[in-house]
């Protein structure tokens, strides 16, 4: 039983320090859309995120955008997402659109190098940022 519990207990530590790393990777740094919802981004029109202190901002593509991130582990949500409100060119709005739809969608993400993936509940990639560098 004493094994089981110290089992139990490194699996724990483990987890806690995986998410505690994953989650530093994730915040403070800035990301640009490479990918929505399986289609690559016109390269002129940037969506950008940036997660840090409980909040994102960024530009959805037009308009700027702010809201709250809370992130636990690999899961991660977007609350009150709220964006300015001018209009652009059609291409913009559009990307806008189908990003911003995709953040509403997002329930966890994945680290992979200079990369972060976003992805819905059924696990499925609906962003893939790559690291403003």
């Amino acid at each position: 039983m004493r094994e089981l519990r110290g089992l139990i207990l490194a699996a724990l530590t483990f987890s806690v320090v995986t998410s505690m790393a994953q989650a530093q990777g994730l915040e403070g740094r800035t990301w640009i859309a490479e990918r929505i919802k399986g289609e690559a981004v016109d390269t002129g029109i940037r969506s950008i995120l940036t997660i840090a202190a409980g909040k994102v901002t960024g530009s959805a593509g037009c308009n700027r955008l702010m809201g709250s991130a809370a992130v636990a582990g690999d899961s991660i949500a977007f609350n009150g997402v709220a964006t300015t409100r001018m209009a652009c060119p059609g291409p913009a709005m559009e990307q806008e659109r189908a990003f911003l739809e995709a953040l509403a969608a997002v329930r966890t993400f994945r680290l992979d190098g200079g990369f972060l993936s976003l992805r819905d509940a059924a696990g499925t990639e609906v962003t893939r940022l790559k690291e403003q560098g």
